[in-house]
């Protein structure tokens, strides 16, 4: 930076994640849905596919929201690196996972013999270089042969809200300073986020949050529900948020 200017580098509220169809055969299963979730470097894809120039992301809650004048995401946790953590204090793995869900499910213990596919909303040479990186990752770390879905969003957002795919991937902004902003999107009457998922204890606890006063209260309602959006079901899978760098001249007022 110049010495006549001030960088501030700082997240958006902006996410990118992968989403699951939860009505599927085989991502009805949250085992299924945890191996895909935890199979993701999040670090590595940063650098791979967005050229080092976003923040990997461990939750849900984008890390610029607050409870008041608590950071959200400080205060619950980093509940994916937490869900890798404990996997490996237990000497397991994603592929782990995926083998216990494919066990629940009656389909066998070979991976290979999945049909996995991942949809993606573009053709061009960026979507190609993701889905290539999405094949050879999940081949890698779940023993998966993954097909991609590569489609125009019109296509793609259509096959969406059809429920017709396994695995999609998308991004969503946040518009004003609270977790209700993001959580909410997976309330059972949302349709924002096609995933066919519903669970009443969720929904209560978003409610129960809205109209919250104590922010403490409030604070621990959001991170319940968000543990059973991340941990207990893994519904979603987000993976790295917007940076920004800004460049003020000194000289520059108002």
């Amino acid at each position: 930076a110049r010495e006549d200017s001030v960088h501030n580098s700082y997240t958006s509220a902006t996410i990118t994640y992968a989403f699951f169809n939860t009505e599927d055969k085989l991502f009805q299963n949250a085992n299924v849905r945890r191996a895909f979730m935890l199979g993701i470097d999040r670090e590595e894809i940063n650098e791979i596919c967005f050229s080092g120039l976003r923040v990997p992301t461990y939750g849900w809650v984008v890390p610029t929201i607050s409870v008041g004048d608590t950071n959200y995401r400080e205060a619950a946790g980093d509940m994916i690196r937490e869900m890798l953590d404990e996997l490996k204090a237990n000497g397991q793995t994603p592929k782990d996972l995926l083998l216990k869900g494919m066990e629940e499910l009656g389909l066998g213990d070979d991976p290979a013999t999945l049909k996995v596919t991942f949809n993606l909303a573009g053709t061009d040479e960026w979507f190609r270089t993701l889905g290539e990186y999405l094949q050879q990752i999940y081949k890698t770390e779940l023993g998966v042969n993954l097909e991609i879905n590569f489609a125009e969003w019109g296509i793609f957002y259509d096959n969406v809200t059809k429920g017709n795919y396994q695995i999609g991937f998308m991004g969503w902004g946040a518009y004003y300073n609270d977790p209700y902003d993001v959580l909410s999107l997976f309330m059972s009457d949302y349709d924002a986020i096609e995933t066919g998922w519903k669970n009443a204890e969720y929904d209560e606890l978003i409610r129960k949050a809205s109209v919250e006063m104590d922010e403490a209260t409030r604070l621990q309602y959001y991170k319940d529900a968000e543990t059973i959006l991340i941990k207990d079901e893994a519904v979603v899978s987000p993976l790295a948020t917007s940076g920004v760098n800004q460049f003020v001249r000194k000289y520059v007022h108002n």
